[in-house]
């Protein structure tokens, strides 16, 4: 097994006998019936997207020394139902964590009268997002591989200075994978912008709104938000004829390069 699953939210989950799917999200239908009996594949010769949510079981064993301990460790458990939390799963080739957002839809728990200090149960949960580092490369982490909190990676974000309009970026992406979960965070200088236009590959928006001096426009690529110094901005968002792109911003794996086009800003 290349991975344990290992901690949901900020709760261990108790891994005696666990057993679980190792593989990965199912494929989306690409398949469109036709009036000739046969099928049009909509994805042609692209990767078909991954299907989300799907459903991940997790079979493990409460084990402790007494029946009070069972319990109180069961009920913990039990009340996580419903929740939707970051699930994480531990690789052990070198100890990093993976995680994706995950709902615990239903904690199963079938008794056996002949097992008094052996609880098995069966976490069954609908797993919402890719697994993050997994998917996309692996981001900077502290030294001991973790963040402050709950075995969270940090954030990676890079910062480019608009020295000219058009100035041209290169974005590298260390994953196997599109990455379009991005949050892109303009900032203009000492004079408003105006006519920011942002163009990645397929990918081409613009914003014709003004950006005072001193403001920054925030556009989240997961989220579809965009604001202007705080307030919401999407009246002045809009994206281009030459947009073809199924998101907002994608960095195809290796790398990409963005064109950033403004007036003013300094």
């Amino acid at each position: 097994m290349t991975h344990k699953i290992w901690r949901f939210g900020t709760v261990d989950l108790p891994l005696a006998n666990a057993a679980f799917d190792a593989g990965s999200a199912p494929s989306r239908a690409g398949f469109i019936p036709t009036a000739d009996g046969t099928a049009f594949d909509a994805w042609g010769t692209a990767q078909a997207g991954a299907q989300y949510p799907y459903d991940l079981a997790v079979r493990c064993e409460v084990v402790e020394a007494s029946t009070a301990t069972i319990r109180t460790t069961l009920d913990a458990l039990r009340g996580l139902r419903g929740q939707r939390l970051k699930l994480y799963r531990m690789m052990f080739s070198d100890g990093t964590a993976q995680w994706a957002y995950a709902r615990l839809m239903r904690v199963p728990a079938q008794r056996d009268w002949r097992n008094v200090y052996q609880q098995p149960v069966d976490l069954q949960f609908q797993v919402l997002t890719p697994w993050f580092t997994a998917y996309h490369g692996q981001p900077w982490t502290l030294d001991a591989g973790e963040s402050l909190d709950t075995g969270l990676y940090l954030d990676t974000a890079e910062t480019h200075t608009l020295s000219a309009s058009p100035t041209t970026i290169s974005l590298a992406n260390a994953g196997n994978a599109l990455a379009w979960r991005v949050q892109i965070t303009v900032t203009s200088g000492s004079a408003d912008m105006t006519a920011l236009n942002v163009k990645v590959g397929d990918c081409s928006w613009t914003y014709s709104g003004t950006l005072y001096a001193g403001d920054a426009l925030v556009v989240n690529g997961d989220t579809w938000r965009v604001t202007n110094d705080g307030a919401d901005a999407w009246s002045a968002f809009d994206l281009d004829a030459a947009h073809v792109a199924r998101h907002w911003f994608e960095i195809a794996p290796g790398g990409s390069t963005v064109t950033v086009t403004f007036t003013g800003g300094s």
